[in-house]
């Protein structure tokens, strides 16, 4: 029940923060990220860029359903539950887009790749990030965890440093598929 709770609670507070990107607080936050930001140097900046593009909410989906796909053919079929509501979590983040409809940041000097999608909540975070919790929760290699959890953090931030994202749209991001992970784990998933 606890996971319902959480799960509930934080699409809560994704919903009020993704109502509330024009509120001054929301605003000055998301300046004082990017303006800590600006100050990455150049050679970790080019790797952010790389795993930006790599980690497009597109692969990750291939990513997963390669997984998928492996573990149905070798074993528990309970793992492919994992994966597929993996999957579906990054659909529901995409489609938490549509509902807020917030416009991404307008910035002559950014070369937006078509990216033609609303901002918030952040694809690319969210969908890193459920994906890395449900691969550590399938496999808690401590190494393992350790790479995909920094590896998430670092997309994320990526994604503010290429400026395609608020930091606002990237905790939304993070907080909407800690819900989808809660309810999978709610639903016993494991």
């Amino acid at each position: 029940m606890l996971y319902l709770i959480c799960a509930i609670a934080l699409l809560v507070v994704v919903a009020i923060l993704g109502r509330s990107y024009k509120a001054a607080h929301v605003v000055h936050f998301d300046q004082k990220v990017k303006e800590y930001i600006k100050k990455i140097p150049d050679p970790i900046g080019l790797s952010l860029t790389v795993l930006s593009w790599l980690t497009r909410p597109l692969f990750l989906g291939f990513y997963a359903a390669v997984v998928f796909i492996c573990l149905w053919l070798l074993g528990p079929h309970s793992q492919n539950m994992y994966l597929l509501g993996t999957i579906v979590g990054m659909a529901s983040i995409e489609g938490a887009k549509q509902v807020i409809r917030r416009p991404r940041i307008d910035d002559p000097n950014v070369l937006k790749n078509g990216i033609n999608s609303f901002s918030y909540p952040s694809g690319h975070a969210g969908s890193s990030l459920l994906f890395a919790m449900v691969i550590s929760t399938l496999y808690p290699i401590a190494p393992l965890v350790v790479v995909l959890m920094v590896g998430a953090i670092c997309v994320g931030i990526s994604r503010i440093y290429i400026r395609v994202h608020y930091a606002s749209d990237v905790l939304g991001g993070w907080l909407m598929a800690v819900a989808v992970y809660s309810l999978l784990l709610y639903f016993g998933l494991k």
